[in-house]
């Protein structure tokens, strides 16, 4: 007895490749956002770091800018009050 099983797997690979094209930015822009956290919590161990008693105002002295779908780039910045500050930021 002989068993024969035969496929055609070429639009089962065409659907996977559409869908990881569909999901790559999102994918990439969840990447960048996740990345951007991690660089404002370093960002405020270093302040914690650097000043003895850091205020509220200073240790939350960064924004994130995330990136989205359409726009793949994420800024860790200081806000702009905190920034005028001082040259520190």
């Amino acid at each position: 007895m002989r068993v024969d099983i035969r496929g055609d797997l070429k639009p089962l690979q065409r659907a996977f490749v559409a869908m990881g094209a569909k999901q790559l930015p999102f994918a990439t822009s969840l990447a960048l956002n996740n990345l951007a956290k991690g660089v404002a919590a370093q960002e405020r161990d270093e302040v914690d770091r650097i000043f003895d008693t850091p205020t509220p105002f200073t240790e939350n002295a960064f924004r994130i800018e995330v990136a989205t779908k359409a726009n793949p780039i994420a800024r860790v910045a200081a806000k702009d009050i905190q920034a005028s500050y001082s040259g520190v930021f």
